[in-house]
């Protein structure tokens, strides 16, 4: 994929890493000389995003528990702000991998144009047909 579809690029990397189960089922990511870790959430900010409040949970505020994804700049009417780029995403989530995978997929259609959020957009379809019959999206979780 593009340059411009980098956060859905990011997010599978570390999902690929992420395939380590340890014996009490917990995945654990196998990075470069050996370095191992173990992610929930993964947050992808823009390289010129500035964090002022570093007393605030910026992951607990963005990604409430029980939801798969929070997009910020995501309104009520399903319309994606234009510098909407910071995504969080629940790897703990069951839908995660699923909607990962069929993201990276949607993007990678020669098809598919930058500009305009397409990435955000293609991820809010992924999770639209990734979701359970009795689930919805909720972009207003509070």
């Amino acid at each position: 994929p593009r340059s411009c579809f980098d956060k859905v690029v990011v997010l599978n990397e570390i999902m690929d890493r992420q395939t380590n189960v340890t014996a009490d089922g917990e995945r654990r990511s196998v990075w470069p000389h050996g370095t191992v870790a173990s992610y929930d959430v993964v947050l992808i900010l823009p390289t010129d995003a500035i964090l002022l409040e570093l007393d605030t949970n910026i992951i607990q505020d963005l990604l409430p528990a029980g939801k798969l994804a929070s997009i910020a700049g995501w309104s009520k009417e399903h319309t994606l702000d234009t510098n909407c780029d910071i995504v969080a995403f629940n790897l703990k989530h069951s839908h995660a991998e699923a909607v990962a995978r069929r993201w990276l997929e949607m993007v990678s259609s020669p098809q598919v144009t930058c500009g305009d959020n397409n990435d955000l957009g293609m991820l809010i379809s992924a999770i639209a047909m990734s979701l359970d019959d009795s689930e919805e999206l909720d972009p207003n979780p509070n």
